[in-house]
């Protein structure tokens, strides 16, 4: 009898051990196809977030500056005037813009130097007023959004030309032309001039497609930290290739030709640039001119390469150097 007692609380036990498993198996159970309609869920919830954003992914552009100030204007108790004007001004407090003066007047002597002397190379200056050593304002480049927050209105899951493809539509082509033209335009001027810290928070893309460069905080002979470890001429990536349909392409072909046709101009009027320089250079407390060095400057030029008509194969020899 007591065997049998025995061997009936051992069966007890044994069930109720198995009961207890069974319960917490179960619940394991549960929480896994919980966790499985909660992905699920989340699952869906973006993939509608993805498809609202892809409707509304195209139109980055939806309305221009010059009919958003036609409106304002149009409310405006100043409108009526005939030297109305709406300009759009970022105030930028606890940085000294007095350099970034003297970097967009370096800018509008390469702008000018581009147009006058007819090449199609691309660049767009902008104001800046200072008010104070520790403010200031700069004008907002209008019609543009900052690289990176294209990238994120995408999803970061897109590469520069099918961003390209699908925010320009039918106007692409063109668009693909003014993004080469200006990609030039500022390779050319951040090679030169030593510009630092490309990144694309300081990278626009217009309206109709240019590459369009902004905050000039470090040029000539300071950087970031104070240590110069951007070894490459320009910023140059793999996507900016992509968009111009590779290495063997046509357009860039006239990338190159670009950026060849911008040394011989900008060698053509190199005193000018000079000039300019070494008048802000005179005595200056800019952070740029710390460890400048006129020959050292002069020299990036390649004055002997692209000054004198029997080195010109030398100097497109260095033009497809530095770009590769």
């Amino acid at each position: 009898l007591d065997f049998q007692i025995s061997r009936f609380n051992i069966l007890c036990l044994f069930n109720e051990r198995i009961s207890v498993k069974e319960n917490i198996f179960t619940q394991e159970i549960t929480k896994v196809e919980d966790q499985i309609l909660n992905l699920e869920a989340e699952v869906n919830r973006k993939i509608k977030m993805f498809m609202d954003f892809k409707i509304k992914k195209g139109k980055i552009f939806t309305h221009k500056w010059s009919d958003k100030s036609k409106l304002i204007q149009k409310q405006s108790i100043f409108g009526h005037f005939p030297s109305y004007r709406l300009f759009p001004v970022i105030l930028k407090g606890g940085d000294d813009l007095r350099q970034e003066v003297f970097a967009m007047q370096l800018i509008k002597k390469f702008h000018d130097i581009y147009i006058e002397e007819g090449t199609r190379l691309f660049l767009k200056p902008y104001e800046v007023v200072v008010t104070s050593p520790f403010s200031g304002f700069l004008e907002f480049l209008s019609d543009s959004i900052p690289v990176s927050s294209l990238k994120k209105k995408f999803d970061c899951h897109y590469s520069l030309l099918e961003i390209y493809k699908e925010v320009f539509g039918s106007q692409f082509l063109k668009a693909q032309q003014n993004f080469v033209e200006s990609l030039a335009g500022y390779c050319l001027l951040t090679h030169l001039l030593q510009i630092k810290d490309r990144h694309n928070g300081n990278i626009m893309i217009g309206v109709e497609g240019h590459m369009l460069h902004i905050d000039f905080g470090f040029l000539i002979s300071n950087s970031p930290g104070n240590f110069n470890f951007e070894a490459a001429p320009f910023k140059f990536n793999i996507e900016y290739l992509e968009l111009m349909d590779g290495f063997d392409s046509d357009l860039f072909e006239y990338f190159e030709s670009l950026i060849f046709q911008g040394f011989l101009v900008l060698n053509k009027r190199l005193e000018e640039i000079i000039a300019i320089i070494l008048v802000m250079a005179y005595k200056s407390p800019f952070p740029c001119f710390a460890n400048f060095s006129e020959i050292k400057f002069v020299e990036r030029f390649r004055p002997d390469l692209f000054k004198y008509s029997d080195k010109l194969d030398v100097g497109r020899e260095y033009v497809i150097k530095i770009i590769r």
